[in-house]
């Protein structure tokens, strides 16, 4: 069996069936024609393979509960391709599926990391500081001294 060769309306009496036995066939074949496009159609979307592959298995159930909701006039495609938009939709509007947005400095001090911004601010101004010991200090003994406390 192969679903894309079926018109819009044998589809429709595919999907209306009652028998288990044929239901299950019909959505294995969904699975091997439309699987791997209908993964890509989600993966773009949610940049994610395992979101993705849970989406649509998501979408599959959906089509599955509302089977009984297509209608022969519409395209078998669109109708199942705005069900796994619609499902993707959802999934964004989930508040535990936000992405937050984290700045590096954020993230160095959530992992307890020092900001390499600042150790290079750090060392400039310690490099500076003793440029600066080095050109202005004359007393030889006092200028060794200073550049060994700041230079560790």
């Amino acid at each position: 069996m192969n679903l894309k060769k079926y018109s819009n309306t044998e589809v429709y009496d595919l999907l209306q069936c009652s028998n288990e036995e044929q239901l299950n066939i019909f959505f294995t074949e969904f699975y091997k024609c439309y699987g791997r496009n209908l993964n890509h159609f989600i993966f773009k979307m949610v940049h994610n393979r395992d979101i993705a592959a849970d989406l649509v298995q998501d979408t599959i159930l959906k089509i599955y509960s509302k089977r009984k909701s297509y209608k022969p006039y519409f395209a078998f495609n669109t109708w199942f391709y705005s069900i796994a938009r619609n499902s993707v939709i959802d999934y964004h509007r989930k508040p535990c599926n936000k992405l937050k947005v984290v700045d590096n400095l954020d993230a160095h001090d959530m992992l307890g990391i020092e900001n390499p911004f600042s150790i290079l601010d750090r060392r400039d101004t310690r490099n500076i500081f003793i440029e600066s010991i080095n050109k202005g200090i004359k007393n030889n003994s006092y200028r060794k001294s200073l550049n060994m406390v700041y230079e560790n």
